[in-house]
């Protein structure tokens, strides 16, 4: 076999044809997905602010504290769920699909 068959590659654009339908589709979700996760870290940003605004206004020796590192580890936990909140999409790409042998 030298070049993929004219029936399998005909099937191959259909699906793929359908595929890049079905790709908007996820892309349009993707975009409101991300949306709402921009939203989502802004508040969670706003929390982080807020907790590093009262650790701040603490003495010198409260933040050398145990509960100083309880605060530290509450910020951490928010600043990690906002760094797992958003999602890339990439679309499939198969004009780039060799159909024949070089």
């Amino acid at each position: 076999m030298k070049k993929v068959n004219y029936d399998l590659k005909r099937q191959l654009s259909g699906l793929y044809d359908r595929l890049l339908d079905a790709a908007s589709e996820a892309e349009h979700a993707v975009d409101s997905y991300n949306e709402l996760a921009t939203e989502y870290n802004d508040a969670l940003a706003e929390v982080v602010n807020q907790i590093e605004t009262y650790v701040d206004a603490r003495s010198e020796k409260w933040q050398e504290s145990e509960r100083a590192d309880d605060y530290a580890e509450w910020v951490d936990a928010f600043q990690e769920e906002a760094e797992e909140a958003s999602f890339e999409w990439e679309e499939p790409d198969f004009e780039s699909l060799p159909m024949e042998l070089p």
